[in-house]
């Protein structure tokens, strides 16, 4: 896989002090792939929630707030299956039903 990554110019590579170990680093090509990486799945997310949002028979409040929920318990089972505990609930965020 190091081998595949330096062919692609996505990392570098230099010998330790120790001949047994290398010491590995992201290029700014590297670094632009992981970026764009990361953007992939939000932009994918944003494109639901709009689509989503666009249907005629959500436009009404309830029916937004509703899929709203949907949407975040997908965002849920999502973090869940990557082991990641984090919510969206924030204190310093008022929730929908602060109102």
């Amino acid at each position: 896989m190091v081998r595949a990554l330096l062919g692609r110019g996505w990392i570098a590579r230099r010998r330790d002090k120790d001949r047994r170990t290398w010491t590995l680093w992201l290029t700014p090509s590297g670094e632009a792939v992981i970026r764009a990486a990361r953007r992939l799945p939000l932009r994918a997310m944003e494109r639901i929630v709009n689509d989503t949002i666009r249907l005629p028979w959500i436009r009404r409040r309830a029916h937004l707030f509703s899929a709203l929920l949907t949407f975040t318990d997908y965002l849920d089972a999502i973090r869940y299956s990557f082991a990641d505990r984090a919510t969206l609930e924030y204190l310093w965020w008022p929730s929908p039903f602060d109102h």
